[in-house]
């Protein structure tokens, strides 16, 4: 487990790398046991939370202030049908 924002600091490869390593670790998955990969980025005047499950797109689900502060939720994550 990593802070999505420790990417800003790494050298171009090392980013493509571990992109590649968690890709690779969401492909081994299966909807009995997804991968689900939450990252804060910066927003417009908060930090955006989206999740990513393996082999699904991206969504915002939070946004929240930069420490800890004024954290909402923008979507209820349910379990997928099968």
């Amino acid at each position: 487990m990593f802070h999505s924002v420790v990417l800003l600091y790494l050298s171009h490869q090392k980013r493509e790398r571990v992109t590649q390593m968690i890709t690779a670790a969401g492909e081994r998955t299966s909807m009995e046991g997804p991968l689900a990969c939450l990252s804060v980025e910066p927003g417009e005047s908060e930090a955006d939370v989206h999740s990513t499950l393996a082999r699904r797109r991206r969504k915002r689900i939070a946004k929240a202030g930069y420490h800890s502060r004024n954290a909402s939720l923008s979507c209820v994550l349910e379990k997928p049908a099968r």
